[in-house]
């Protein structure tokens, strides 16, 4: 599998609630960092606080760890790694298939 970074940022949102938490997180060799996240008052736009994730108070980044690992995110998402493996060597062969076509032409 890959060795290098893949960032995601999922989105914890409650259907009975208009808000939504972001997580900035990056994916490698199989474990998560969260870096940043965000709490926003609307969750369709998204535009309100952002923090580093390690100067939050420590019973903040429990509580948002705990938030994650509730909902099963950290192993929902390591698929992500995989796929964009995939996605990265399809773009490949589509762009050699493209420049052999080119020059044959």
């Amino acid at each position: 599998m890959q060795n290098y970074p893949v960032r995601v940022n999922p989105s914890i949102t409650k259907a009975d609630a208009p808000r939504a938490l972001v997580l900035d997180k990056v994916i490698q060799e199989g474990g998560f960092i969260i870096e940043n996240t965000s709490f926003h008052n609307d969750a369709k736009l998204g535009t309100d606080v952002k923090a580093e994730f390690e100067t939050l108070d420590p019973t903040v980044q429990e509580a948002s760890d705990q938030s994650v690992s509730d909902r099963d995110l950290n192993e929902k998402l390591l698929f992500i790694p995989g796929y964009c493996e995939f996605q990265e060597q399809d773009e490949y062969v589509k762009c050699f298939n493209r420049a052999s076509k080119f020059i044959q032409a």
